[in-house]
C-alpha cells in the first residue's frame, strides 16, 4: 500500500488516476487554524472535495475505509503550522 508523508503547507498530487483512500494519520497536529482539504482530483482534473480535516483538533487516525477515488488524490494543506501526517492509499 503506497503512502505519502505531508509536513508542509502546499498542494500534493498523490495520485493521478482512480484508486482508493484508506486512511490519514495525523502524528503531530497542526497549529494556528491549519486545515487539510482532501480532493478526489489530480493535476488536470480539479475534482471535488471529499472532506476537510481540522489538523489542530487532535492527532490520530482518520479511517476512510477504502473510499473510491475516480480522478486521483490531491491534498491541500494550508493556514498556520502544517501537521506531520501520513496518507495511505491504493495504487
Amino acid at each position: 500500500m503506497p503512502s505519502s508523508r505531508i509536513m508542509a503547507n502546499q498542494t500534493d498530487i498523490l495520485k493521478n488516476s482512480s484508486g482508493k483512500l484508506n486512511r490519514i494519520i495525523i502524528g503531530k497536529k497542526g497549529a494556528s487554524s491549519n486545515i487539510m482539504t482532501i480532493w478526489d482530483g489530480n493535476s488536470t482534473e480539479p475534482g471535488y472535495i471529499l472532506t476537510i480535516i481540522d489538523t489542530t483538533a487532535q492527532a490520530g487516525t482518520y479511517d476512510f475505509g477504502g473510499v473510491t477515488l475516480r480522478n486521483g488524490l490531491k491534498i491541500v494543506t494550508g493556514t498556520g503550522t502544517a501537521p506531520d501526517a501520513l496518507v495511505v492509499f491504493d495504487e
